[in-house]
């Protein structure tokens, strides 16, 4: 039935036990789990509070991109070794790292994946790793092209 399932993790302690129910679906219906993490930079607020006659917008602009490649870079080890875990389990998984509003990069890979069911957690980590903030789970939900599971 879900054979395409999107697992979106920031690497908390609710995305973790996510995981596994995203890795139980998947095992039950024979199916590929894709691993989202979205590196969002305005994450880093000291960015947006160095902007001064010293520091112009395309020196900012240059800094927000080097942050978010320096971002993506540490996501996708982590999440390499998430999907190491996951394969070990005898599931078939695809990393996905994509940069943008937590909520937007959920639904848009989950419309371009062809995705059955996402499956996050209920909280996140507040900080540089931020996916799940509160809006998030209300925007997914209501948005999604497919049944969404929270897992608290």
């Amino acid at each position: 039935m879900f054979k395409r399932i999107l697992w979106a993790t920031d690497f908390s302690e609710h995305a973790t036990r996510a995981r596994e129910w995203a890795v139980d679906c998947a095992r039950c219906s024979q199916g590929k789990l894709f691993a989202l993490v979205v590196v969002d930079v305005a994450d880093v607020p000291v960015l947006a509070d160095v902007v001064t006659p010293e520091v112009s917008q395309a020196n900012l602009a240059e800094a927000e991109a080097w942050t978010e490649a320096r971002l993506a870079e540490v996501a996708q080890g982590r999440l390499a070794r998430e999907i190491t875990d996951i394969r070990a389990t005898g599931v078939e998984a695809e990393p996905v790292v994509r940069i943008g509003v937590p909520w937007r990069e959920i639904l848009a890979a989950a419309e371009e994946l062809g995705i059955d069911m996402i499956v996050f957690g209920s909280h996140g980590k507040h900080g540089l790793k931020t996916l799940v903030l509160g809006n998030t789970v209300e925007n997914v939900t209501r948005r999604a092209p497919c049944p969404v599971m929270i897992i608290r």
